[in-house]
């Protein structure tokens, strides 16, 4: 691949995550097969929209919660992470990628996009 940047050298290559559409997650939620659902919202925004079977680990915490995941959880096990509108939990992705995690899934829109698409109940904001 051609790699031009603003100063004539590539940045690191950062693999890119997986996103997955909200009609993948709905999929995922339903199918339960063993799977990890990890929202990186603030607790303040969960209180106001959340989805059942997502655990809440902070991007803003994940110096704290990365490493326990990482020594809790299988490596192969599926991931899905999932924010606001799908920025943060990329971040979160990347870092979970970094400790081995090698099927983690990036909630393409966050919460807000399966709001709009799949379940019109939970609150947008």
């Amino acid at each position: 691949g051609v790699c031009v940047g603003m100063f004539g050298f590539c940045p690191t290559i950062v693999r890119r995550v997986q996103s997955i559409a909200p009609r993948q997650l709905k999929a995922a939620l339903e199918s339960g097969a063993t799977a990890h659902f990890i929202d990186v919202r603030e607790p303040q925004e969960v209180s106001i929209a959340h989805i059942d079977k997502f655990k809440v680990f902070p991007l803003s915490q994940s110096s704290t919660w990365v490493e326990k995941l990482a020594q809790s959880i299988s490596p192969s096990d599926p991931i899905y992470v999932m924010c606001h509108h799908g920025m943060r939990s990329m971040r979160a992705c990347q870092l979970l990628e970094t400790r081995g995690f090698k099927q983690v899934h990036n909630v393409d829109g966050g919460i807000d996009k399966y709001s709009v698409e799949i379940d019109p109940s939970i609150p947008r904001y």
